[in-house]
């Protein structure tokens, strides 16, 4: 197994351990290529910003879990950002060093997405899981902007 296939096999299992959701994993598994795994990591950080989101509008989270949730999304930001740049530059270009940059890009953001996703999930907050799975699985693979 090629470690860039390998990286990615790491990657599912990563979030299949933190959230454990039938959608979330299918969403990852679905994912054909590297740039598959970077537009699922996009929607996935957009699936949580937007359940963080809803649930501080409840007021029911303590400040300290609003605090840790608001920095995880201001470290996630900047990694997921640069993942769609990074995944265009590699389906223009299929280079080695292109592949690098977008492994390395992809590798980083699942480690903050990780991250992001534990501390939500680690919050109490009703149903906030099953939502972000459920968005998950509705992800829809022919509106892939940067590849198709």
């Amino acid at each position: 197994m090629r470690p860039i296939h390998r990286s990615i096999a790491v990657m599912v299992a990563t979030f299949a351990m933190v959230l454990g959701c039938t959608g979330t994993r299918q969403a990852y598994q679905a994912a054909a290529n590297l740039e598959d795994h970077a537009y699922v990591l996009t929607h996935h950080y957009a699936a949580l910003v937007h359940e963080a989101a809803n649930l501080k509008e409840t007021g029911t989270l303590p400040a300290n879990v609003v605090t840790a949730l608001q920095a995880a999304d201001r470290a996630a930001k900047p990694a997921v950002l640069k993942l769609e740049a990074l995944a265009r530059a590699y389906e223009a270009v299929q280079s080695a060093e292109n592949e690098v940059a977008l492994q390395a890009a992809v590798n980083e953001a699942v480690k903050l997405i990780a991250e992001f996703a534990r501390i939500l999930k680690s919050s109490g907050g009703s149903g906030a899981v099953e939502r972000i799975d459920r968005d998950l699985s509705r992800i829809d693979w022919e509106a892939l902007a940067w590849t198709r």
